[in-house]
């Protein structure tokens, strides 16, 4: 079961926005995080989708990690929190 949930892609802040299932963080995802796992091209919406899903546990303890105020590992560094988690 996945800890987060993908509230879907904001193209002003150009990244997709998720949540702790438990509602006590969320996140956004830089499109630049994800083309990098790409090789730097930009990934499809349902390729950035899929690695979002694949990597839904680790994004979920980056999340947790940035609002008790650590710092996260790559290739996450780009992930930012949002809304009332900043």
């Amino acid at each position: 079961m996945s800890r987060i949930d993908i509230n879907g892609y904001d193209p002003v802040r150009a990244g997709y926005e998720v949540t702790l299932t438990s509602g006590k963080g969320t996140a956004l995802i830089p499109d630049s995080v994800i083309a990098a796992e790409y090789g730097g091209v930009a990934a499809t919406p349902s390729q950035a989708e899929e690695w979002i899903a694949a990597m839904a546990h680790d994004i979920a303890d980056a999340i947790e990690t940035l609002t008790a105020g650590g710092t996260v590992k790559p290739p996450l560094t780009g992930l930012r929190l949002v809304g009332s988690g900043q």
